[in-house]
Protein backbone atom coordinates (compact mmCIF):
# COMPACT_ATOMS: atom_id res chain seq x y z
CA UNK A 1 0.00 0.00 0.00
CA UNK A 2 3.14 2.27 0.71
CA UNK A 3 4.54 1.85 -2.16
CA UNK A 4 1.06 2.80 -4.33
CA UNK A 5 1.16 5.55 -2.22
CA UNK A 6 4.35 6.67 -3.29
CA UNK A 7 4.21 6.24 -6.60
CA UNK A 8 1.05 8.26 -6.48
CA UNK A 9 2.63 11.47 -4.65
CA UNK A 10 5.65 11.10 -7.56
CA UNK A 11 2.91 11.35 -10.04
CA UNK A 12 1.47 14.19 -8.64
CA UNK A 13 5.07 15.82 -8.17
CA UNK A 14 6.47 15.40 -11.22
CA UNK A 15 2.82 16.55 -12.86
CA UNK A 16 3.53 20.22 -11.23
CA UNK A 17 7.04 20.29 -12.20
CA UNK A 18 6.08 20.06 -16.00
CA UNK A 19 2.93 22.39 -15.37
CA UNK A 20 5.03 25.40 -16.56
CA UNK A 21 3.44 28.46 -17.01
CA UNK A 22 3.59 29.60 -20.71
CA UNK A 23 4.02 33.23 -21.70
CA UNK A 24 1.84 34.87 -23.69
CA UNK A 25 3.01 36.82 -26.59
CA UNK A 26 1.02 40.06 -27.17
CA UNK A 27 -2.29 40.30 -29.21
CA UNK A 28 -1.45 41.37 -32.73
CA UNK A 29 -1.76 45.29 -32.77
CA UNK A 30 -3.49 47.24 -35.22
CA UNK A 31 -0.31 47.35 -37.50
CA UNK A 32 0.36 43.78 -37.50
CA UNK A 33 -3.22 42.98 -38.75
CA UNK A 34 -3.04 46.01 -41.15
CA UNK A 35 0.25 44.65 -42.68
CA UNK A 36 -1.29 40.96 -42.96
CA UNK A 37 -4.68 42.25 -44.87
CA UNK A 38 -2.82 44.32 -47.33
CA UNK A 39 -0.55 41.85 -47.60
CA UNK A 40 -3.01 38.55 -48.11
CA UNK A 41 -5.14 41.58 -50.69
CA UNK A 42 -2.20 41.71 -52.50
CA UNK A 43 -0.89 38.06 -52.97
CA UNK A 44 -4.83 36.65 -52.87
CA UNK A 45 -5.22 34.70 -56.16
CA UNK A 46 -1.67 32.68 -54.84
CA UNK A 47 -2.85 32.03 -51.48
CA UNK A 48 -6.12 30.85 -52.28
CA UNK A 49 -4.98 28.77 -55.30
CA UNK A 50 -6.49 25.39 -55.01
CA UNK A 51 -3.40 24.10 -57.37
CA UNK A 52 -1.30 21.62 -54.89
CA UNK A 53 1.71 21.06 -56.90
CA UNK A 54 5.47 22.08 -55.71
CA UNK A 55 5.72 25.17 -57.51
CA UNK A 56 2.45 26.55 -56.18
CA UNK A 57 3.38 25.33 -52.94
CA UNK A 58 6.69 26.64 -53.26
CA UNK A 59 5.45 30.18 -53.89
CA UNK A 60 3.02 30.12 -51.06
CA UNK A 61 5.43 29.24 -48.66
CA UNK A 62 7.45 31.86 -49.89
CA UNK A 63 4.81 34.53 -49.72
CA UNK A 64 3.63 33.86 -46.07
CA UNK A 65 7.64 34.00 -45.24
CA UNK A 66 7.49 37.38 -46.50
CA UNK A 67 4.06 38.45 -44.79
CA UNK A 68 5.94 37.14 -41.82
CA UNK A 69 8.77 39.11 -42.12
CA UNK A 70 6.94 41.94 -42.55
CA UNK A 71 4.64 41.78 -39.75
CA UNK A 72 7.62 41.31 -37.17
CA UNK A 73 9.15 44.31 -39.07
CA UNK A 74 5.80 46.38 -37.17
CA UNK A 75 4.93 44.33 -34.46
CA UNK A 76 6.75 43.89 -31.33
CA UNK A 77 6.61 39.94 -30.75
CA UNK A 78 8.30 37.60 -32.79
CA UNK A 79 5.62 35.81 -34.96
CA UNK A 80 6.01 32.62 -36.35
CA UNK A 81 4.56 32.13 -39.87
CA UNK A 82 2.13 29.66 -38.35
CA UNK A 83 0.92 32.05 -36.32
CA UNK A 84 0.34 34.82 -38.95
CA UNK A 85 -1.44 32.60 -41.08
CA UNK A 86 -3.57 31.73 -38.08
CA UNK A 87 -4.58 35.13 -37.40
CA UNK A 88 -5.13 35.55 -41.48
CA UNK A 89 -7.64 32.32 -40.72
CA UNK A 90 -9.22 33.99 -37.97
CA UNK A 91 -9.80 37.52 -39.54
CA UNK A 92 -11.02 36.02 -42.37
CA UNK A 93 -13.34 33.79 -40.46
CA UNK A 94 -15.11 36.13 -38.34
CA UNK A 95 -15.29 39.01 -41.63
CA UNK A 96 -17.35 35.81 -43.34
CA UNK A 97 -19.29 35.44 -39.86
CA UNK A 98 -20.54 38.77 -39.60
CA UNK A 99 -21.09 39.44 -42.90
CA UNK A 100 -23.46 36.47 -42.84
CA UNK A 101 -24.89 37.82 -39.92
CA UNK A 102 -25.61 41.38 -42.07
CA UNK A 103 -26.90 39.83 -45.03
CA UNK A 104 -29.01 37.62 -42.69
CA UNK A 105 -30.80 40.87 -40.70
CA UNK A 106 -31.17 42.62 -43.97
CA UNK A 107 -33.17 39.78 -45.52
CA UNK A 108 -35.23 39.37 -42.55
CA UNK A 109 -35.83 42.93 -42.37
CA UNK A 110 -36.71 43.05 -46.19
CA UNK A 111 -39.32 40.21 -45.71
CA UNK A 112 -40.76 42.13 -42.78
CA UNK A 113 -40.85 44.75 -44.54
CA UNK A 114 -42.80 43.11 -47.73
CA UNK A 115 -45.20 41.83 -45.30
CA UNK A 116 -46.07 44.72 -43.98
CA UNK A 117 -46.98 45.88 -47.37
CA UNK A 118 -48.73 43.00 -48.84
CA UNK A 119 -50.57 43.95 -45.44
CA UNK A 120 -51.38 47.40 -46.41
CA UNK A 121 -52.48 46.27 -49.99
CA UNK A 122 -55.21 44.27 -48.73
CA UNK A 123 -57.06 46.64 -46.50
CA UNK A 124 -57.04 48.82 -49.27
CA UNK A 125 -58.63 46.49 -51.65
Amino acid sequence: MEEKERKMAENELMEVETKVERKRKPDFSVYEISVITDSVRKNLEIIQSKLTNSVTKKKKKQIWEEITKDVNAVGQANRTVQEVKDKWQNLHSTAKQEFSSFKKEQEDWWWAATKATLVVKRKNN
